[in-house]
């Protein structure tokens, strides 16, 4: 894939270059054969998708129109903020937890029993 850009998808190959409208598109997966090269950097956003999928990237430019950011696995690619339901930040920081957040199902309030049961 080499853009999107006005409602359409641009794919080329060695073979042949092909623009298809975005509303014939219902899913485009890309292949991972360079994903092993990227090296986690201290700079790097994970940027999440509505759908639930995610580009982890580094950003070089962010406004209300635009973000662009670069990743070893993809180069450089420029998207609309919209796109994004969230972004992560401080990727390689240690995992925090809360008591709200490890078990929803137990009531932080109440001790824990001990002995036989």
């Amino acid at each position: 894939m080499e853009s999107i850009q006005d409602g359409k998808a641009k794919f080329s190959s060695d073979y042949a270059e092909l623009t298809i409208p975005l509303e014939r598109i219902d899913e485009v997966d890309l292949a991972n054969a360079n994903a092993g090269d990227a090296k986690a950097t201290p700079t790097d956003v994970r940027a999440w998708l509505p759908d639930g999928g995610n580009v982890t990237m580094q950003l070089t430019q962010w406004d209300a129109k635009t973000c662009t950011g670069t990743s070893p696995n993809f180069g450089t690619a420029t998207f609309s903020p919209d796109a994004f339901a969230r972004i992560e930040f401080n990727l390689q920081a240690p995992e925090r937890s809360t008591p709200d957040t490890d078990n929803p199902d137990s009531d932080s309030d109440t001790p824990e029993q001990e002995g036989n049961q």
